[in-house]
Protein backbone atom coordinates (compact mmCIF):
# COMPACT_ATOMS: atom_id res chain seq x y z
CA UNK A 1 0.00 0.00 0.00
CA UNK A 2 1.34 3.42 -0.96
CA UNK A 3 0.26 6.52 0.89
CA UNK A 4 0.34 10.13 -0.18
CA UNK A 5 1.79 11.30 3.09
CA UNK A 6 4.99 9.31 3.10
CA UNK A 7 5.50 7.83 -0.34
CA UNK A 8 5.58 10.48 -3.04
CA UNK A 9 9.28 11.06 -2.42
CA UNK A 10 10.00 7.53 -3.68
CA UNK A 11 6.92 6.32 -5.48
CA UNK A 12 6.84 2.57 -5.97
CA UNK A 13 10.48 1.67 -5.36
CA UNK A 14 10.62 0.13 -8.77
CA UNK A 15 14.30 0.76 -8.77
CA UNK A 16 15.36 2.98 -11.63
CA UNK A 17 12.21 2.99 -13.67
CA UNK A 18 10.41 6.10 -14.83
CA UNK A 19 8.11 6.19 -11.82
CA UNK A 20 10.97 6.69 -9.41
CA UNK A 21 11.75 10.22 -10.50
CA UNK A 22 8.30 11.71 -9.88
CA UNK A 23 8.79 13.44 -6.56
CA UNK A 24 6.34 16.29 -7.19
CA UNK A 25 2.89 14.78 -7.71
CA UNK A 26 0.31 17.49 -8.24
CA UNK A 27 -2.08 18.05 -5.30
CA UNK A 28 -5.51 18.29 -6.90
CA UNK A 29 -7.48 18.56 -3.67
CA UNK A 30 -6.54 18.78 0.03
CA UNK A 31 -9.34 19.87 2.34
CA UNK A 32 -11.29 18.51 5.28
CA UNK A 33 -9.07 15.47 5.72
CA UNK A 34 -9.42 14.43 2.07
CA UNK A 35 -6.45 14.40 -0.30
CA UNK A 36 -6.28 13.73 -4.03
CA UNK A 37 -3.04 13.76 -6.00
CA UNK A 38 -2.35 13.36 -9.70
CA UNK A 39 0.81 12.38 -11.47
CA UNK A 40 1.63 11.04 -14.89
CA UNK A 41 4.33 10.48 -17.43
CA UNK A 42 4.93 10.07 -21.12
CA UNK A 43 7.52 7.51 -22.19
CA UNK A 44 8.88 8.05 -25.68
CA UNK A 45 10.37 4.57 -26.09
CA UNK A 46 11.81 2.78 -29.11
CA UNK A 47 13.21 -0.75 -29.31
CA UNK A 48 16.12 -1.74 -31.53
CA UNK A 49 16.78 -5.39 -32.32
CA UNK A 50 17.54 -7.75 -35.19
CA UNK A 51 14.41 -9.59 -34.05
CA UNK A 52 11.63 -7.72 -35.88
CA UNK A 53 9.06 -8.83 -33.29
CA UNK A 54 11.02 -6.93 -30.60
CA UNK A 55 11.90 -3.83 -32.64
CA UNK A 56 9.83 -0.67 -33.10
CA UNK A 57 7.84 2.09 -31.47
CA UNK A 58 6.50 1.65 -27.92
CA UNK A 59 5.32 5.10 -26.76
CA UNK A 60 3.19 5.08 -23.59
CA UNK A 61 1.26 7.76 -21.70
CA UNK A 62 0.46 6.95 -18.08
CA UNK A 63 -1.84 8.64 -15.58
CA UNK A 64 -1.94 7.95 -11.85
CA UNK A 65 -4.47 9.07 -9.23
CA UNK A 66 -3.94 8.72 -5.46
CA UNK A 67 -6.50 9.54 -2.79
CA UNK A 68 -6.77 9.42 1.00
CA UNK A 69 -9.49 10.30 3.48
CA UNK A 70 -9.06 10.60 7.25
CA UNK A 71 -11.57 8.55 9.23
CA UNK A 72 -10.24 9.22 12.73
CA UNK A 73 -6.88 9.60 14.48
CA UNK A 74 -6.02 5.94 13.89
CA UNK A 75 -7.59 5.11 10.54
CA UNK A 76 -7.73 6.44 7.01
CA UNK A 77 -9.00 5.12 3.71
CA UNK A 78 -6.96 5.17 0.52
CA UNK A 79 -7.24 4.28 -3.15
CA UNK A 80 -5.18 4.30 -6.31
CA UNK A 81 -5.87 4.18 -10.03
CA UNK A 82 -3.17 3.95 -12.69
CA UNK A 83 -3.77 3.47 -16.40
CA UNK A 84 -1.56 3.17 -19.48
CA UNK A 85 -2.44 4.50 -22.93
CA UNK A 86 -0.57 3.04 -25.89
CA UNK A 87 0.40 5.52 -28.60
CA UNK A 88 2.13 3.33 -31.17
CA UNK A 89 -0.83 2.58 -33.45
CA UNK A 90 -2.94 4.45 -35.97
CA UNK A 91 -5.97 6.24 -34.52
CA UNK A 92 -8.27 3.90 -36.46
CA UNK A 93 -6.69 0.75 -34.96
CA UNK A 94 -8.01 -0.89 -31.78
CA UNK A 95 -6.05 0.26 -28.73
CA UNK A 96 -4.19 -1.80 -26.18
CA UNK A 97 -4.84 0.42 -23.18
CA UNK A 98 -4.90 -1.27 -19.82
CA UNK A 99 -5.23 -0.58 -16.09
CA UNK A 100 -2.10 -1.24 -14.05
CA UNK A 101 -3.55 -0.51 -10.60
CA UNK A 102 -7.06 -0.04 -9.20
CA UNK A 103 -7.58 -0.75 -5.52
CA UNK A 104 -9.16 0.64 -2.38
CA UNK A 105 -8.09 0.03 1.20
CA UNK A 106 -8.06 0.94 4.86
CA UNK A 107 -5.08 1.67 7.09
CA UNK A 108 -5.22 1.22 10.85
CA UNK A 109 -1.73 2.56 11.55
CA UNK A 110 0.29 0.07 13.64
CA UNK A 111 -2.41 -2.58 13.20
CA UNK A 112 -1.66 -2.79 9.50
CA UNK A 113 -3.45 -2.00 6.26
CA UNK A 114 -5.58 -4.02 3.89
CA UNK A 115 -6.92 -3.41 0.42
CA UNK A 116 -8.76 -5.08 -2.43
CA UNK A 117 -8.50 -4.75 -6.17
CA UNK A 118 -5.79 -4.84 -8.81
CA UNK A 119 -2.47 -4.49 -7.03
CA UNK A 120 1.02 -5.91 -6.62
CA UNK A 121 1.03 -9.57 -5.71
CA UNK A 122 2.41 -10.87 -2.41
CA UNK A 123 5.36 -12.54 -4.19
CA UNK A 124 6.35 -9.07 -5.37
CA UNK A 125 7.21 -8.10 -1.78
CA UNK A 126 10.53 -9.85 -2.55
CA UNK A 127 10.59 -9.90 -6.37
CA UNK A 128 10.47 -6.06 -6.44
CA UNK A 129 14.03 -5.99 -5.11
CA UNK A 130 15.45 -7.08 -8.48
CA UNK A 131 12.83 -5.22 -10.55
CA UNK A 132 15.00 -2.13 -11.07
CA UNK A 133 14.89 -2.07 -14.89
CA UNK A 134 11.95 -0.36 -16.65
CA UNK A 135 11.71 -2.95 -19.44
CA UNK A 136 13.46 -6.18 -18.48
CA UNK A 137 13.35 -6.04 -14.68
CA UNK A 138 12.26 -9.17 -12.79
CA UNK A 139 12.19 -11.02 -16.10
CA UNK A 140 11.59 -14.39 -14.47
CA UNK A 141 8.06 -13.44 -13.42
CA UNK A 142 5.10 -12.41 -15.57
CA UNK A 143 2.29 -9.94 -14.87
CA UNK A 144 -1.17 -11.47 -14.37
CA UNK A 145 0.49 -14.78 -13.55
CA UNK A 146 -1.25 -16.06 -10.40
CA UNK A 147 0.20 -14.19 -7.38
CA UNK A 148 3.71 -13.65 -8.71
CA UNK A 149 3.92 -9.99 -9.77
CA UNK A 150 0.76 -7.91 -10.33
CA UNK A 151 -2.81 -9.12 -10.65
CA UNK A 152 -6.49 -8.50 -10.07
CA UNK A 153 -9.06 -9.76 -7.58
CA UNK A 154 -6.56 -9.67 -4.70
CA UNK A 155 -7.28 -9.02 -1.02
CA UNK A 156 -4.07 -8.03 0.76
CA UNK A 157 -3.04 -7.36 4.35
CA UNK A 158 0.36 -6.01 5.44
CA UNK A 159 1.74 -5.04 8.82
CA UNK A 160 4.90 -2.98 9.17
CA UNK A 161 7.12 -3.19 12.27
CA UNK A 162 4.90 -6.11 13.37
CA UNK A 163 2.35 -4.23 15.47
CA UNK A 164 5.14 -1.85 16.61
CA UNK A 165 6.83 -4.78 18.38
CA UNK A 166 9.74 -5.48 16.00
CA UNK A 167 11.09 -2.55 14.01
CA UNK A 168 11.90 -3.50 10.43
CA UNK A 169 9.77 -6.65 10.36
CA UNK A 170 6.94 -6.67 7.80
CA UNK A 171 4.46 -9.49 7.28
CA UNK A 172 1.86 -9.89 4.56
CA UNK A 173 -0.90 -12.22 3.48
CA UNK A 174 -2.94 -12.18 0.28
CA UNK A 175 -5.90 -14.01 -1.20
CA UNK A 176 -6.91 -14.05 -4.85
CA UNK A 177 -10.27 -15.05 -6.29
CA UNK A 178 -10.75 -17.35 -9.27
CA UNK A 179 -10.44 -15.77 -12.72
CA UNK A 180 -11.24 -17.61 -15.95
CA UNK A 181 -14.03 -17.05 -18.50
CA UNK A 182 -12.76 -14.98 -21.44
CA UNK A 183 -9.35 -14.46 -19.85
CA UNK A 184 -6.48 -16.01 -21.89
CA UNK A 185 -5.65 -19.37 -20.37
CA UNK A 186 -2.11 -18.41 -19.31
CA UNK A 187 -3.54 -15.40 -17.45
CA UNK A 188 -6.23 -17.37 -15.63
CA UNK A 189 -6.01 -18.52 -12.02
CA UNK A 190 -7.99 -20.46 -9.48
CA UNK A 191 -8.47 -19.46 -5.84
CA UNK A 192 -5.09 -18.79 -4.25
CA UNK A 193 -3.23 -17.38 -1.30
CA UNK A 194 0.27 -16.25 -0.38
CA UNK A 195 2.44 -15.15 2.53
CA UNK A 196 5.48 -12.87 2.79
CA UNK A 197 7.91 -11.94 5.54
CA UNK A 198 10.72 -9.39 5.25
CA UNK A 199 13.11 -7.96 7.83
CA UNK A 200 15.33 -4.89 7.55
CA UNK A 201 18.29 -5.28 9.88
CA UNK A 202 18.74 -2.10 11.94
CA UNK A 203 21.54 0.26 10.90
CA UNK A 204 22.88 -2.08 8.21
CA UNK A 205 20.90 -1.22 5.07
CA UNK A 206 20.37 -4.98 4.60
CA UNK A 207 16.90 -6.47 4.11
CA UNK A 208 16.16 -10.19 3.84
CA UNK A 209 12.89 -11.92 3.15
CA UNK A 210 10.86 -14.61 1.50
CA UNK A 211 7.42 -15.35 0.12
CA UNK A 212 5.40 -18.41 -0.83
CA UNK A 213 2.24 -18.70 -2.94
CA UNK A 214 -0.21 -21.44 -3.86
CA UNK A 215 -3.23 -21.44 -6.18
CA UNK A 216 -5.57 -23.93 -7.73
CA UNK A 217 -5.55 -24.14 -11.54
CA UNK A 218 -8.54 -23.70 -13.81
CA UNK A 219 -9.95 -26.53 -15.89
CA UNK A 220 -8.51 -24.95 -19.05
CA UNK A 221 -5.03 -24.76 -17.51
CA UNK A 222 -5.12 -28.43 -16.48
CA UNK A 223 -5.53 -29.37 -20.14
CA UNK A 224 -2.33 -27.60 -21.20
CA UNK A 225 0.89 -29.37 -22.04
CA UNK A 226 3.37 -28.77 -20.58
CA UNK A 227 1.97 -28.24 -17.11
CA UNK A 228 0.51 -31.07 -15.05
CA UNK A 229 -1.31 -31.04 -11.73
CA UNK A 230 -4.20 -29.34 -9.99
CA UNK A 231 -2.18 -26.58 -8.29
CA UNK A 232 0.48 -23.92 -8.72
CA UNK A 233 2.95 -23.34 -5.92
CA UNK A 234 6.16 -21.34 -5.61
CA UNK A 235 8.57 -19.83 -3.13
CA UNK A 236 11.19 -17.09 -3.33
CA UNK A 237 13.96 -15.91 -1.00
CA UNK A 238 16.08 -12.82 -1.42
CA UNK A 239 18.07 -9.97 0.04
CA UNK A 240 18.89 -6.38 -0.83
CA UNK A 241 21.48 -3.93 0.41
CA UNK A 242 21.28 -0.13 0.30
CA UNK A 243 24.46 1.76 1.13
CA UNK A 244 24.68 5.40 0.14
CA UNK A 245 24.59 5.63 -3.68
CA UNK A 246 24.90 1.84 -4.06
CA UNK A 247 22.16 -0.75 -4.25
CA UNK A 248 22.35 -4.52 -4.77
CA UNK A 249 19.83 -7.34 -4.61
CA UNK A 250 19.63 -11.07 -5.24
CA UNK A 251 16.83 -13.66 -5.27
CA UNK A 252 16.27 -17.35 -5.91
CA UNK A 253 12.94 -19.02 -6.62
CA UNK A 254 11.51 -22.46 -7.34
CA UNK A 255 8.02 -23.07 -8.69
CA UNK A 256 5.58 -25.60 -10.10
CA UNK A 257 3.18 -24.55 -12.87
CA UNK A 258 4.04 -20.87 -12.49
CA UNK A 259 6.58 -20.07 -15.22
CA UNK A 260 4.98 -19.72 -18.64
CA UNK A 261 6.38 -21.78 -21.51
CA UNK A 262 5.65 -20.52 -25.03
CA UNK A 263 7.28 -21.68 -28.25
CA UNK A 264 5.64 -20.97 -31.59
CA UNK A 265 8.15 -23.04 -33.61
CA UNK A 266 7.45 -26.10 -31.44
CA UNK A 267 3.75 -25.32 -30.90
CA UNK A 268 4.22 -25.39 -27.11
CA UNK A 269 1.90 -23.37 -24.88
CA UNK A 270 1.69 -24.04 -21.16
CA UNK A 271 3.54 -23.94 -17.84
CA UNK A 272 6.79 -25.41 -16.62
CA UNK A 273 6.15 -28.44 -14.42
CA UNK A 274 9.09 -27.14 -12.40
CA UNK A 275 11.24 -24.03 -12.78
CA UNK A 276 14.25 -22.51 -11.02
CA UNK A 277 15.01 -18.80 -11.27
CA UNK A 278 17.93 -16.65 -10.13
CA UNK A 279 18.31 -12.88 -10.42
CA UNK A 280 20.99 -10.44 -9.23
CA UNK A 281 21.25 -6.68 -9.73
CA UNK A 282 23.55 -3.82 -8.73
CA UNK A 283 23.12 -0.07 -9.16
CA UNK A 284 25.20 3.07 -8.60
CA UNK A 285 23.99 6.67 -8.50
CA UNK A 286 27.19 8.32 -9.67
CA UNK A 287 28.53 11.69 -8.44
CA UNK A 288 27.94 13.02 -11.96
CA UNK A 289 24.19 12.54 -11.53
CA UNK A 290 23.55 9.64 -13.86
CA UNK A 291 22.65 6.11 -12.75
CA UNK A 292 24.39 2.96 -13.95
CA UNK A 293 23.00 -0.53 -13.30
CA UNK A 294 23.67 -4.10 -14.26
CA UNK A 295 21.68 -7.28 -13.74
CA UNK A 296 21.75 -10.99 -14.46
CA UNK A 297 18.63 -13.08 -15.06
CA UNK A 298 18.27 -16.80 -15.57
CA UNK A 299 15.18 -18.99 -15.49
CA UNK A 300 15.19 -22.68 -16.38
CA UNK A 301 12.26 -25.03 -16.89
CA UNK A 302 12.52 -28.67 -15.89
CA UNK A 303 10.53 -31.82 -16.54
CA UNK A 304 9.09 -30.50 -19.79
CA UNK A 305 7.27 -33.18 -21.75
CA UNK A 306 9.45 -34.51 -24.61
CA UNK A 307 12.15 -31.90 -23.89
CA UNK A 308 13.32 -32.21 -20.29
CA UNK A 309 15.24 -29.07 -19.33
CA UNK A 310 15.13 -25.77 -21.23
CA UNK A 311 16.13 -22.18 -20.64
CA UNK A 312 13.18 -19.76 -20.40
CA UNK A 313 15.47 -16.74 -20.11
CA UNK A 314 19.17 -16.13 -19.62
CA UNK A 315 20.64 -12.66 -20.06
CA UNK A 316 22.66 -9.74 -18.82
CA UNK A 317 20.86 -6.39 -18.57
CA UNK A 318 22.68 -3.03 -18.59
CA UNK A 319 20.96 0.25 -17.79
CA UNK A 320 21.88 3.93 -17.68
CA UNK A 321 19.77 7.01 -16.88
CA UNK A 322 20.63 10.65 -17.44
CA UNK A 323 18.35 13.04 -15.49
CA UNK A 324 18.18 16.59 -16.84
CA UNK A 325 15.99 17.63 -13.90
CA UNK A 326 13.24 16.12 -11.72
CA UNK A 327 10.85 16.00 -14.66
CA UNK A 328 12.90 14.91 -17.65
CA UNK A 329 15.41 12.13 -18.26
CA UNK A 330 16.74 9.82 -20.93
CA UNK A 331 17.37 6.13 -20.29
CA UNK A 332 19.04 3.34 -22.23
CA UNK A 333 18.55 -0.34 -21.46
CA UNK A 334 20.41 -3.17 -23.18
CA UNK A 335 19.49 -6.85 -22.88
CA UNK A 336 22.35 -9.13 -23.90
CA UNK A 337 20.82 -12.55 -24.47
CA UNK A 338 22.84 -15.59 -23.44
CA UNK A 339 20.50 -18.02 -25.16
CA UNK A 340 21.96 -20.05 -28.00
CA UNK A 341 20.32 -19.88 -31.42
CA UNK A 342 19.46 -23.58 -31.17
CA UNK A 343 18.07 -23.42 -27.63
CA UNK A 344 15.63 -26.19 -26.72
CA UNK A 345 12.49 -24.05 -27.05
CA UNK A 346 13.71 -22.11 -30.10
CA UNK A 347 13.19 -18.86 -28.22
CA UNK A 348 14.43 -15.59 -29.71
CA UNK A 349 18.12 -15.18 -28.91
CA UNK A 350 18.79 -11.70 -30.35
CA UNK A 351 19.96 -8.81 -28.20
CA UNK A 352 17.73 -5.76 -27.79
CA UNK A 353 18.08 -2.10 -26.81
CA UNK A 354 15.38 0.22 -25.43
CA UNK A 355 15.96 3.98 -25.59
CA UNK A 356 13.45 6.15 -23.73
CA UNK A 357 12.84 9.85 -23.19
CA UNK A 358 10.63 10.35 -20.13
CA UNK A 359 8.67 13.41 -19.10
CA UNK A 360 7.00 13.29 -15.68
CA UNK A 361 4.38 15.69 -14.36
Amino acid sequence: MMTIKNTFGGILFAGLSAVQMNVQAVPVYDQGGNRLHLDGRVLGRHFFSQNKAMSGDAVIARINLWAETDINDQMYGYSRFEHDFRANKAESEPGEDYTRYAYVGLSAREYGYFDYGRNDSIFYDVVRWTDIFPVWGAGSFAIDNFLSRRGSGAFSYHNRDFFSLVKGLEAGIQFQGKKEGNTPVLKQNGNGYGLSLTYKLPETGLTVGGSCIRSSRTDAQKKLSPGRGDNMDAWVAGANLEHGPFYAAVLYSESRNLSQVRSSPLNIYGFANKAKSFEAVASWNTPLGFTASVGYIQSRAERLESIGQAWLDKAWVFFAAWPFNDNFRITTEYKMSLLKDDNALRLASQDAVAVTMIYVF
